[in-house]
């Protein structure tokens, strides 16, 4: 595999994205900036699911569940029950993708020259499209997620996988290049909010 990963803060204060890359498993979080400590909770989260998922055996789904259970185990959590992130997650395994997603950040399919996407967001549409309909959320209310939205497909040779937060999807249209092309591209145009893309070419 070819590997590219980058992150920018934006314009935005802090940075409320987390993302990790440990070969098979690849994840983007987007922490609900809206409400305090979604650092603490895409980070969590995240951090969760790879300890699961580095033991020989793993299963995807008791990652996550793992992972949220982390989430909801913090301070933070405790305080605001109303901390979330999103989540697009993948794992690579035997030539099949297993993906699963909360949110609007996002997993893109490049098979034959023909770009896809594969996930769907849940948001509300424009211009109320940065309220989530779900994400992982840390303690009750109608966002909190248990997967629904997921699912895999075969991978090959030549494939490209892209993942990434909604600061560079909602700004960019050329997906072409590495994760620091489809970031630093998002900034230039003027994106404001955090930007982070995972950018992953299946090679023999």
């Amino acid at each position: 595999m070819i590997i590219t990963t980058a992150t920018h803060i934006g314009r935005r204060t802090s940075q409320q994205d987390s993302f990790i890359a440990e070969e098979p498993f690849f994840a983007v979080a987007d922490g609900m900036g809206g409400h305090g400590s979604g650092d603490v909770a895409s980070r969590e989260l995240l951090a969760g699911m790879a300890e699961v998922l580095r033991a020989p055996g793993a299963h995807f789904l008791a990652a996550f569940r793992y992972g949220h259970a982390r989430l909801r185990a913090t301070p933070e959590a405790l305080e605001d029950p109303r901390m979330g992130t999103t989540l697009t997650a993948i794992w690579l395994k035997n030539g099949r993708c297993s993906w699963l997603q909360a949110g609007d950040s996002r997993l893109y399919h490049r098979h034959a020259g023909q770009l896809r996407q594969v996930t769907t967001d849940q948001n509300l549409p424009p211009p109320r499209d940065n309220v989530l309909t779900r994400c992982v959320q840390a303690r009750g209310g109608e966002l909190e997620w248990e997967p629904e939205h997921m699912g895999r497909f075969d991978v090959e040779e030549g494939d490209s996988l892209i993942l990434c937060t909604d600061g560079v999807s909602k700004v960019i249209t050329d997906w072409s290049g590495s994760a620091e092309d489809l970031v630093e591209r998002a900034i230039s145009a003027g994106g404001k909010d955090n930007a982070t893309a995972i950018v992953i070419t299946l090679r023999a």
